[in-house]
C-alpha cells in the first residue's frame, strides 16, 4: 500500500476561518456584511460578490489523488489534527457528520480529550416536547437529545471515562444587553439568534488554555455537488464554513472540508458522484438547481433528500435507524427553534436581537439576501465557491 502519510503537504495553521474571506470586484474583505454592503453601494450584481475559500489549494489538487479510500483518509485526518494540538475538543451534535468524526478517532484509538454538546438544559424533560421518532422535521430538532445524543453519551461515559463531557447551555443567564452590532459583525455572517447565542458559547479550556495548543473539531462538512453539462462539480458555500465561531484563545478545524488534506474534500465528493452516476434511480433526486432562484421550500426539500442518501455513501460508521432530524430554513430558523421565539422568557431578547439583525440587512440590497412570502429580509444568500470538477457522467 503507498505510504498515504507522504500525498499530505505541512499543514497550515488556521486560527481563523481566512483573513480575507470575500472579494468584489477585486476589492477583498474580511466581513460579509462589509462586502455585500458595498456590493449594494457600487450596484454590483450578486455574482460580483465572491468566496475565497483557499481556492489556490482545490484548483491547483493533483486530480490523480481522487478515489481514495475514506476510512483510512478519515484516520489520516484525525491523526493529522491529533500531531497539531495538546488538547482536542470535538463539539458533537449525535448527527452523522460528527458522529463519523467521534469514530474516525476512536476507532483508531486516537485520543480525543473533551466532548462539547451545545444544548439547551432548559428543553431537557420539559413539558415543551414530547420524543418522537418518527417526526423528522426541523420543528422536532429536541427530540435528538432524548433519542441519541444523551444515549451516545451515556455509552461514551461508560466505554471512554477519560473523555471530559461538557454541556455548554447557551440560554442559561443571557446578560441584557446580549446583542449588539459587534456581535453580528465578529459572526462574520447573519444569524438567527439561537445560532448566535450558541455559536458564542465556548468550553473553560478553549477560553483558557494555560499555554496548551487547545483546537476545537467541528464536522464540517457533506460534500456539495452540482451536475453543469454532464460533469460534476464539488463546491463551497460559506453559510457553512463560516457558520462556527472561535474563541480568539484557541484554534479550530474543520474535519472534512480542510486545505490541510484536500484529498479528502475531494474523494468523498467523488464517492458521492459515483453514487448518482450508477445509481439511475438516486440521479434525479441531486440537486442540480440547488442554488438557482428556485423556491426556497422545494430547495430545502431535496436537500433533506440529498444528505439522507448520501450519509450511507460517506460515513461507513452511520446507522441509517438512528433519529435524525431536517436541517432548518435558512435565515431566522424559527421551524427549529420554536420554542425560543415562541417562549414569554425570551421575549425581550429576541426583540433586541431583531433589532440589530433589521439593521444589519438594511445596509445590503435584498438581491443579496433571502426573503420570506412577505417580501422581509430573513438573511443573506449563500455564496458559492468557485467549481471544482469531480467527474463526468
Amino acid at each position: 500500500m503507498r505510504n498515504m502519510k507522504s500525498y499530505f503537504s505541512k499543514p497550515a495553521e488556521h486560527r481563523y476561518f481566512m483573513n480575507k474571506c470575500y472579494s468584489v470586484k477585486g476589492k477583498e474583505f474580511s466581513n460579509k456584511t462589509e462586502a455585500l454592503s458595498y456590493a449594494t453601494q457600487i450596484n454590483a450584481p450578486v455574482n460580483a460578490v465572491k468566496l475565497m475559500f483557499h481556492d489556490d489549494v482545490w484548483k491547483n489538487f493533483d486530480r490523480t489523488k481522487i478515489g481514495l479510500d475514506l476510512k483510512n483518509l478519515y484516520k489520516l485526518r484525525a491523526q493529522q489534527i491529533r500531531d497539531k494540538y495538546d488538547y482536542l475538543i470535538l463539539y458533537y451534535s449525535g448527527g452523522a457528520d460528527s458522529h463519523n468524526v467521534l469514530r474516525s478517532f476512536l476507532d483508531n484509538g486516537i485520543k480525543l480529550d473533551e466532548i462539547a454538546v451545545r444544548w439547551p438544559k432548559k428543553l431537557i424533560g420539559s413539558s415543551l416536547y414530547v420524543p418522537n421518532s418518527l417526526d423528522q422535521t426541523a420543528r422536532n430538532f429536541v427530540s435528538e437529545w432524548d433519542l441519541v445524543i444523551s444515549k451516545d453519551l451515556e455509552q461514551l461515559r461508560t466505554t471512554h471515562p477519560d473523555i471530559k463531557i461538557t454541556i455548554l447551555d447557551y440560554v442559561e443567564n443571557i446578560p441584557r444587553g446580549y446583542f449588539n452590532d459587534s456581535i453580528f459583525v465578529k459572526q462574520n455572517h447573519m444569524h438567527s439568534a439561537v445560532n448566535l447565542l450558541r455559536m458564542q458559547k465556548f468550553t473553560d479550556t478553549e477560553l483558557n488554555p494555560k499555554g496548551k495548543r487547545v483546537c476545537a473539531i467541528a464536522g464540517i462538512d457533506k460534500p456539495m455537488l452540482v451536475e453543469h453539462k454532464g460533469k460534476a462539480f464539488m463546491f463551497f458555500t460559506d453559510d457553512i464554513v463560516s457558520l462556527y465561531t472561535k474563541a480568539e484563545e484557541s484554534f479550530r478545524e474543520d474535519f472534512y472540508w480542510t486545505p490541510d488534506m484536500p484529498e479528502l474534500a475531494y474523494s468523498m465528493a467523488h464517492a458521492v458522484f459515483l453514487y448518482f452516476k450508477h445509481n439511475q434511480l438516486a440521479r434525479p433526486l441531486m440537486p442540480k438547481a440547488f442554488w438557482t432562484e428556485l423556491d426556497e421550500v422545494i430547495k430545502h426539500d431535496s436537500m433533506q433528500y440529498y444528505y439522507r442518501l448520501i450519509k450511507p455513501v460517506i460515513y461507513e460508521s452511520w446507522d441509517q435507524r438512528k433519529f435524525q432530524a431536517d436541517k432548518p430554513f435558512q435565515g431566522f430558523k424559527s421551524d427549529k427553534d420554536f420554542w425560543f421565539y415562541e417562549s414569554p422568557d425570551f421575549e425581550k431578547t429576541v426583540e433586541q436581537w431583531r433589532y440589530h439583525y433589521s439593521s444589519q440587512l438594511s445596509a445590503v440590497h435584498e438581491r443579496f439576501c433571502l426573503v420570506d412570502k412577505e417580501g422581509k429580509k430573513t438573511g443573506y444568500k449563500p455564496i458559492l465557491s468557485n467549481l471544482y470538477l469531480i467527474g463526468s457522467f
